[in-house]
């Protein structure tokens, strides 16, 4: 018998016995709920009755007239709701009881009626009345302890007859499914065994059962599945190297097209601007160049490292310096593309304990993919402030670009992710964020489709002891204020200008990986100012 028929056979055993309970509740529920409406009919008409008995009361010790004039009118009123109930009333109590019922009410009225055609006020008189009420009333009140008695004996054989059909279902359960699925978990064993022999690279197989139900047909099914995989796995290592270092190729690509393109704007700057340059901004382009040549040594290492990364040597940095500084390799970018950057730097920020270069370079892929993203005329943000968590100070990196989409946001980071097709090889974010990583920091990111994306830098304050206060701070002329909107047309407007303001920067702040040579060449031309 397949597993099908077994589980059908087995589940319609349970469902007669379910239909069987159903069907007993069903009928003790109606069962008291016509009672039930039987109490609520004789309730209303005790309390009428009630008020007649104080009508009589008042008839023969206060010789109020007009109390059977009341009594005539609940009379009538009872008799219309009795009519009214009646269906109910036998239902739930039986017609023998409606009609006794009826019948007592009919010998009250036909006392009242007598009293008021005889005006009689005399103990006879009133002795008849009052007995025709008291069995009036008497009987009412039996029909409802009657009828709340049956109410409970419905209820109390309804809950025993639930109890035994609720103890029939759970020992059918209890004793079918050792004998309904006994072969089915044996056989299940067997496909998790084989299961977790594959994902450990054994291909090696099971004995196949000689039945014909659906987990027999699975373990056959596995059983060929294990050899095709076990033909298959040495094509498949292979082309999971070739396409492995195919992407690798094309991440370190991707990784030094930046700065390339940096120098390559540099070499046309200078090519374009060279008669109108004097030799303090010719030898200032020419230290820029080998900055961005340090960046490509440094990203190549970094990438070649990418399955061991390096261990950071971080060093005390501020962080606005360090921003200042990723934003000055990016703005001939900016300047190309047509679009805008805004710092908003705070004051009074901790020192961090980072290595500069590598931050940087997070910083300026972060801000590569936000001019990617945006269109001309975009704006990207650099921020700086206090982290809300203790101990770490943040940068943000906003844009106005396109967004990310909410089903690729919690792949960025991941290795070889890449939402640009072939324009990108998804090493550049995952790069940033084992840097970020190994400095003790987090890397975040917030998107909307269609407003933009948000980059959020979490790094390490410098709280060491021991470091000495007379640091060197910006020089006048690289002072900015804490929110700087830096526009295209200023910097068409004088080219010459800021490149001159690029080699007194570059005097100034002493590169942490500046060459030998290229340290030697700023001390000479420091003495030639000093002189």
């Amino acid at each position: 018998m397949r597993i099908k028929s077994k589980l059908v056979f087995g589940s319609a055993i349970n469902l007669c016995l379910i239909i069987l309970a159903a069907g007993v509740a069903w009928q003790g529920v109606s069962g008291a709920l016509s009672r039930l409406r039987v109490v609520e009919i004789q309730d209303d008409l005790n309390a009428s009755f009630l008020e007649m008995r104080l009508s009589e009361k008042n008839y023969f010790l206060f010789g109020d007239d007009s109390a059977l004039s009341e009594i005539a009118s609940r009379i009538a009123s009872c008799f219309e709701e009795l009519r009214s109930s009646r269906e109910a009333i036998e239902r739930g109590a039986g017609t023998e009881n409606y009609q006794a019922l009826e019948r007592y009410l009919t010998g009250y009225a036909a006392a009242v009626e007598k009293t008021r055609a005889t005006g009689a006020r005399g103990p006879k008189a009133e002795a008849a009345l009052r007995e025709s009420g008291r069995q009036l009333r008497e009987f009412s009140s039996n029909m409802v302890r009657q009828v709340r008695a049956q109410v409970n004996s419905i209820l109390a054989s309804t809950r025993h007859i639930m109890t035994v059909a609720l103890v029939l279902i759970v020992f059918t359960g209890v004793l079918s499914v050792p004998l309904l699925f006994r072969k089915i978990l044996a056989s299940l064993r067997k496909l998790e065994s084989l299961a977790k022999t594959i994902a450990g690279g054994d291909f090696s197989q099971i004995e196949e059962p000689a039945g014909d139900d659906e987990v027999d047909s699975t373990v056959r099914a596995m059983n060929a599945m294990s050899r095709q995989l076990s033909s298959r796995e040495a094509e498949l290592l292979q082309s999971k190297k070739l396409a492995s270092l195919g992407v690798l190729t094309a991440g370190v690509a991707h990784e030094i097209t930046n700065p390339l393109n940096n120098i390559s704007m540099l070499a046309q700057t200078f090519e374009g601007f060279y008669q109108s340059f004097d030799d303090e901004a010719r030898l200032g382009m020419m230290r820029q160049v080998e900055h961005e040549v340090t960046r490509i040594q440094e990203i190549v290492s970094h990438l070649l490292d990418f399955s061991k990364p390096k261990k950071v040597e971080p060093e005390r940095a501020q962080l606005n310096d360090v921003v200042k500084g990723a934003l000055r390799l990016v703005n001939n970018m900016l300047h190309v593309s047509n679009m805008h950057a805004e710092l908003e730097l705070a004051e009074s920020l901790d020192p961090v304990r980072v290595n500069a270069p590598q931050i940087q370079q997070v910083l300026v892929n972060l801000v590569t993919n936000a001019i990617q993203a945006m269109s001309e005329g975009g704006t990207v943000r650099l921020a700086t402030s206090a982290s809300p968590e203790p101990g770490f100070a943040r940068i943000t990196v906003t844009d106005t670009g396109k967004g990310i989409p909410p089903e690729h946001l919690p792949h960025i980071f991941d290795p070889f992710f890449s939402t640009k097709g072939v324009e990108g090889s998804g090493l550049g974010l995952s790069v940033s964020y084992g840097i970020v990583k190994n400095h003790g920091g987090r890397l975040h990111a917030e998107s909307v489709v269609g407003q933009g994306t948000v980059f959020t830098v979490d790094l390490p304050l410098d709280i060491s002891k021991d470091i000495p206060q007379d640091m060197p701070q910006d020089a006048p002329q690289d002072a900015r204020p804490d929110t700087v909107r830096e526009t295209q047309a200023e910097t068409r407007r004088d080219d010459e200008a800021r490149a001159r303001a690029a080699v007194r920067r570059a005097d100034d702040e002493e590169e942490p990986e500046r060459t030998a040579q290229s340290a030697a060449r700023a001390d000479e031309k420091a003495e030639e100012n000093d002189g």
